[in-house]
């Protein structure tokens, strides 16, 4: 998560898109596990680093 904080900073401070994807089931279980898992990070450190961030997700199901 370290990692993605960084990269929300940054992201933030140059005023970019931040767009997140997966190819298709990267080892977990087929599912929009991962998905879902890295939209709650992403909400998550959004309140902690106190931005506002849009969002939308395409879930392959």
């Amino acid at each position: 998560m370290a990692e993605w904080r960084i990269l929300m900073q940054a992201h933030a401070k140059a005023g970019v898109l931040l767009i997140v994807g997966t190819a298709g089931a990267c080892g977990t279980d087929s599912t929009d596990s991962a998905v879902d898992w890295m939209y709650q990070i992403t909400c998550d450190l959004a309140a902690e680093l106190d931005q506002t961030v849009k969002t939308d997700e395409v879930k392959h199901g």
